[in-house]
């Protein structure tokens, strides 16, 4: 019996066994290539937005040397209270505690562009709170670096402060 196949089957059989179709994979190469280059350089080249923070040694290690003293005309110390309000002092803890507002912008900008002029070389110490929201130390961080304060501190509270802030939520509430 003589198996007798048509064209049609010819050109299906044909059509299952492979065109002959060459596929260039270059262009596909190279364009993987060049998104892989682009997102390499745009992700090495984007800033970080972290908080750049230089902490002090420790204490055993400076134990030995001695500590600079600073002119307590030159020394600002905001203390970081809660939700929009920083309390801060100038000089020594003898006197009473001042209120700066965080939320307005305007005046806090104005604050500390006014206490940048009228103190050569100053220091600022940032005291926040054991309450204090994590946001308003760095909003006061941030200020601080808008205004190129650069030299500033973070401390803890000492006694004397403790003592200040008891007396102005003293006198806030009566």
């Amino acid at each position: 019996m003589k198996q007798t196949t048509s064209k049609k089957a010819e050109r299906w059989r044909k059509k299952l066994t492979g065109s002959g179709v060459d596929l260039d994979m270059n262009p596909m190469v190279d364009m993987a290539f060049l998104l892989l280059t682009f997102f390499m350089l745009t992700t090495t080249l984007t800033r970080p937005f972290a908080l750049e923070l230089i902490m002090p040694a420790e204490e055993d290690a400076t134990a030995d040397q001695e500590k600079p003293a600073i002119k307590a005309s030159r020394v600002l110390v905001l203390i970081p209270y809660r939700s929009d309000t920083v309390l801060y002092y100038q000089g020594l803890p003898d006197t009473d505690l001042k209120v700066l507002h965080m939320a307005n912008a305007v005046a806090a900008e104005d604050f500390f562009e006014r206490f940048k002029s009228s103190v050569s070389d100053p220091v600022v110490f940032v005291k926040p709170t054991d309450d204090a929201p994590y946001e308003i130390v760095v909003t006061t961080i941030d200020q601080l670096n808008n205004q190129e304060l650069n030299r500033y501190a973070l401390d803890q509270l000492n006694e004397a402060e403790v003592h200040l802030i008891r007396r102005y939520e003293g006198t806030r509430r009566s």
